[in-house]
């Protein structure tokens, strides 16, 4: 699945058409079964279940697509060794976390806030700093500048205070309360699940 991923990533990023991402797709079971599996989990409410590919991608929207390859990607890749399995799933927790919010930053594309999630807390877990970490797996400037984007600062510590003991005064400040925190934490879960499994 890694190498059908890694190429679908590169088609995305050369403007391939629905049809020629849908073909690709189709040519890896597992993948096939993933995409429809993510595409009709309660993430997405709709009325009629989804079973082809290409309705996948053209429900989905191609920035979503990718997205979800980019997790996939991670999940193979990291996922084959036990020692690494809940450092993915962290990565990824954080991931859908901060998209969860983009409703309260609606300056910030979705895709974008998944991105600087999935990669947010990454320097500091390899023990490098912010810039060389980047610079290593080439992360797209507009993602590595949106760390300086000041709206978004009180929802990256909001990351960082998830398992300590300052959340709750945390939240406050942000006008958050705890069943609304709970049902950032669910979807971002939920996700995980979806793509873990």
């Amino acid at each position: 699945m890694q190498s059908a991923v890694s190429k679908l990533i590169s088609m995305l990023s050369e403007d391939a058409s629905v049809d020629s991402l849908a073909e690709t797709i189709k040519g890896d079971p597992a993948l096939v079964t993933k995409l429809l599996q993510y595409v009709n989990s309660p993430l997405f409410p709709h009325r009629k279940e989804i079973e082809s590919i290409k309705n996948a991608i053209n429900y989905l929207g191609l920035e979503n697509l990718k997205k979800f390859l980019i997790a996939v990607w991670m999940s193979q890749f990291f996922g084959q060794d036990p020692s690494f399995v809940e450092f993915v799933k962290k990565m990824l927790t954080n991931a859908f976390f901060l998209e969860s919010f983009s409703k309260s930053v609606k300056e910030i594309p979705k895709d974008k806030l998944f991105l600087l999630g999935l990669f947010y807390q990454m320097p500091s877990a390899f023990g490098v700093r912010p810039e060389v970490f980047f610079n290593s797996i080439q992360l797209p400037k507009e993602i590595t500048e949106l760390y300086k984007e000041g709206s978004l600062q009180p929802y990256l510590k909001l990351i960082d205070l998830l398992e300590s003991e300052g959340l709750g005064e945390h939240i406050e400040k942000l006008g958050i309360g705890e069943e609304e925190l709970e049902e950032h934490l669910k979807y971002a879960q939920e996700s995980v699940d979806t793509f873990m499994s």
